[in-house]
């Protein structure tokens, strides 16, 4: 069970580029409700606290599924294909010289390969080996099973309906903010995070 942000004399969970833009995207959307105080912006703020809530839930899922951060780096290897190291620092939102310290670690546990670039000699992609499959596939099986258990409640129609919210939900507030990034919005915009499923990261 999770019960806080990391387990008993476990590692810090590693707050990433990700998780900051999460933070913005709700401060930006509670900021626009202040100044609408009608019903439906009540609603949204009371989504706010929630969205918030979440967030820190995923900080504690992600420590509570492995303790090797760098194993967390096979979910979107295997889901999205090989790619430079910089790429996937990028997907990952996460600082590249901690993405390049992580890859290092799973090149010598034989769990990651460098192979030449065919479109750049001069570059590497980074492929996931077979035994990287199995470890990325043990750690799928972890994080569902953990959901699966903390929602043994709830009925298969109750998960199908939340799963499709958070894809609503998800889906406008990216549009919303993509809207916002345009050139004449704010330069301090969120950026955007990568059209990718939660399984790949």
């Amino acid at each position: 069970m999770i019960s806080g942000c990391h387990p008993a004399g476990g590692p810090h969970p590693v707050i990433t580029r990700e998780d900051h833009w999460i933070v913005a995207c709700c401060t930006q959307m509670y900021a626009g409700l202040v100044e609408a105080p009608d019903e439906h912006a009540s609603a949204a703020g009371r989504l706010f606290t929630q969205v918030l809530a979440f967030s820190r839930v995923v900080h504690a899922f992600k420590t509570q599924v492995s303790s090797r951060s760098a194993h967390t780096l096979l979910m979107p290897l295997t889901g999205l294909g090989p790619m430079r190291m910089t790429a996937l620092a990028e997907v990952v939102r996460a600082d590249p010289s901690t993405t390049s310290r992580h890859v290092a670690d799973l090149v010598r546990e034989g769990l990651v390969a460098r192979q030449p670039d065919p479109d750049d000699r001069r570059a590497h992609l980074l492929v996931v080996t077979e035994a990287g499959r199995e470890v990325a596939a043990a750690l799928r099986q972890e994080r569902a099973q953990l959901i699966s258990d903390a929602l043994s409640s709830w009925s298969p129609a109750e998960v199908d309906a939340l799963a499709a919210d958070l894809h609503r939900f998800t889906t406008d507030l990216g549009a919303s903010l993509a809207a916002d990034a345009a050139p004449d919005a704010a330069p301090d915009a969120p950026p955007l995070p990568p059209a990718t499923s939660l399984e790949d990261r």
